[in-house]
């Protein structure tokens, strides 16, 4: 199956982060956190932080991000 562009996109993204050697990491818009749960999982990043207006897309990635968290590093 071929990913969709927004996957596709996001993949670049994260890889790009990956290979510049950034640390932290704010992503303003985040929606439902689908970048910020690439991230979390890679060592490099001891910061990742999202932001976005949608209270109800922050809930669902808040939800996402600790139902994560047990395959989490610590």
């Amino acid at each position: 199956m071929i990913p969709t562009l927004h996957d596709q996109r996001l993949d670049l993204v994260a890889g790009l982060l990956l290979h510049e050697g950034a640390t932290s990491v704010l992503d303003l818009g985040c929606g439902a956190g689908r970048l910020l749960a690439l991230l979390v999982h890679q060592r490099q990043f001891t910061r990742v932080t999202g932001i976005d207006t949608s209270a109800s897309a922050l809930a669902v990635a808040r939800g996402e991000l600790q139902a994560d968290a047990g395959s989490c590093r610590t």
